[in-house]
């Protein structure tokens, strides 16, 4: 079916002659040296494909970025040459069945004093529906009697207020599939953790017992959910003492081809600057317009650029805006000091090779600094165009007289 884009976002520099592993999906990961700390559990069936990989720094010798499916490679993997930067993809697929667990395995070369990946992208075509795989990581949470709500795309950035995590959807669908995975545990008393629909219980939760450590799934609960509603997870602790550090990841399964993209970061945006960030996982920002430019791969109606926008003590308005090949297509505008969910509900058609990414502008401002939710934009298949308007036929009346009403030619 419709085809969903997958983007992990990271930042940080890699070391030489290192082999680590990254979570797919939505997500903001860590470097993980363990395999198993980085996979994703599929529950759709479907096929991966269309690797993409943008490298923003490198002077290392020859590296691989590979696709590894159930701790072995893919078919999908890009060689980066010796200090090599830009672009580098692979159109190769791989066929994904219920429970396979899937990681990118980064293998750097040696030397140098630099490699950073600015993001890893597939494309995901579900056998059934269309599948959107949110996932996000969080770090280790030592909170004790607490219910707080992490978010569900990039850095999870647990909090009490909702508002600040929360994913607006703007097409309904069937939310399912929770897998949490546990990478460190020393709680001394279970944790439940799951999913939250408009400030309330949802319907998939999974229990972790002390100290207890690996993945859990909910493949039996649902939400249904109708467009507008928000979604984000949950972690109540009991007792005291510990900490627990934790992916989560759910499908959301639609019907009408539509799917959702996010990116979240946990810290904000200084005056005055003007930033660039993925439109899928960590929010990492840039000065640079390119580093974060991605291809979408697949013709796409974009619509809905949404944030909550929780902090802002910016003395002016700032732009945020999702670009296409370096133009503002979809965007709005944040008055000084304000807070709050923006959104530009327009919608326009993006080709299969067109570049897109974030922009935020914050370039009026003198002082202060804006920090956004979870930013979010649909998609979905790509309108028809418009018909051309039809070319009048010529009219010949071969020599003929117009008659007079009533009357006839001769």
């Amino acid at each position: 079916m419709a085809a969903t884009v997958l983007v992990t976002g990271h930042g940080p520099s890699v070391g030489a002659g290192l082999t680590r592993y990254v979570l797919p999906g939505l997500a903001n990961p860590a470097l993980e040296a363990t395999e198993a700390n980085a996979e994703l559990r599929w529950r759709s069936a479907g096929t991966l494909s269309d690797l993409f990989v943008r490298i923003r720094t490198n002077n290392r010798g020859p590296s691989t970025i590979t696709l590894r499916i159930n701790g072995g490679a893919g078919n999908q993997s890009v060689a980066i040459g010796d200090s090599a930067t830009g672009v580098f993809e692979d159109a190769d697929t791989d066929a994904i069945v219920a429970t396979d667990d899937t990681a990118y395995e980064i293998v750097t070369g040696a030397g140098g004093t630099a490699f950073s990946c600015s993001m890893i992208s597939s494309l995901f075509a579900a056998d059934t529906n269309t599948v959107t795989k949110f996932s996000a990581s969080e770090g280790a949470f030592a909170g004790d009697n607490f219910t707080i709500f992490p978010g569900v795309v990039g850095i999870a950035f647990a909090t009490l207020t909702e508002d600040e995590t929360s994913v607006l959807l703007n097409a309904g669908g069937t939310l399912e599939n929770l897998s949490v995975f546990v990478e460190s545990n020393s709680r001394t008393t279970t944790c439940t953790i799951g999913s939250r629909v408009n400030e309330a219980a949802g319907n998939l939760s999974v229990s972790v017992t002390s100290t207890a450590t690996g993945l859990f799934e909910d493949t039996s609960g649902s939400d249904t959910l109708v467009a507008d509603d928000r979604i984000n997870s949950f972690l109540t602790t009991l007792g005291s003492g510990g900490t627990i550090q934790w992916t989560w990841a759910a499908e959301l399964t639609s019907t009408d081809g539509t799917f959702h993209l996010g990116t979240r970061n946990d810290s904000g945006i200084a005056d005055p600057n003007i930033r660039f960030s993925s439109i899928g996982g960590i929010y990492n920002r840039s000065n640079s317009s390119t580093d974060f430019n991605m291809v979408l791969r697949r013709a796409a109606l974009v619509s809905n650029l949404t944030s909550f926008h929780f902090q802002n003590s910016l003395n002016a308005a700032t732009t945020v805006a999702f670009q296409v090949n370096d133009t503002d297509e979809l965007s709005y505008s944040v008055p000084a000091t304000t807070t709050g969910r923006f959104e530009d509900s327009a919608s326009f058609n993006v080709l299969a090779t067109d570049d897109v990414r974030h922009r935020i502008d914050a370039s009026a401002s003198s002082s202060g600094s804006i920090d956004p939710g979870p930013v979010v934009v649909m998609m979905g298949p790509a309108a028809a165009p418009e018909p051309a308007a039809a070319t009048p036929m010529p009219v010949h009346n071969f020599g003929l007289v117009a008659p007079a009403r009533g009357g006839r030619a001769y």
